[in-house]
């Protein structure tokens, strides 16, 4: 699939363009604009996953593009490594726990509600 990249980069400029533009609306405690922006990513694969809107293009522009511009694991580690480094355990403990947990969770809603949708039984994209 050639045009396999250009669906990735453009998915992904979007995500990262909608990430900045919150992050810049919200502008404070953007430890909490990063999880909320995780865990919309996580609900949104899950429920592509969950509808079956997995082809290679949908893939490779939603999931792989918007999702992983979106989203950002970066932003999350240096955030619970800044915590450790100011000696903050039990901060950057919860922020780790709090933001899988939620994440998996978030996930785990969207494929439900995408497969609640759409059932197992009825034809796939």
């Amino acid at each position: 699939m050639p045009h396999r990249p250009l669906l990735i980069g453009l998915g992904g400029l979007v995500g990262a363009l909608v990430r900045w533009a919150v992050l810049e609306t919200v502008g404070s405690r953007p430890s909490l604009v990063t999880l909320a922006l995780n865990l919309f990513g996580s609900l949104l694969i899950g429920w592509l996953v969950g509808r079956g809107l997995t082809s290679p293009s949908v893939w490779a522009l939603v999931a792989l593009g918007f999702c992983g511009g979106l989203t950002t694991f970066s932003s999350f580690a240096v955030d619970v490594a800044d915590r450790l480094d100011q000696g903050h355990l039990a901060s950057s403990s919860g922020l780790l726990l709090v933001t899988v947990g939620l994440s998996v969770l978030a996930a785990a809603t969207g494929y439900r509600v995408g497969r609640w949708e759409y059932p197992p039984t009825a034809e796939r994209i």
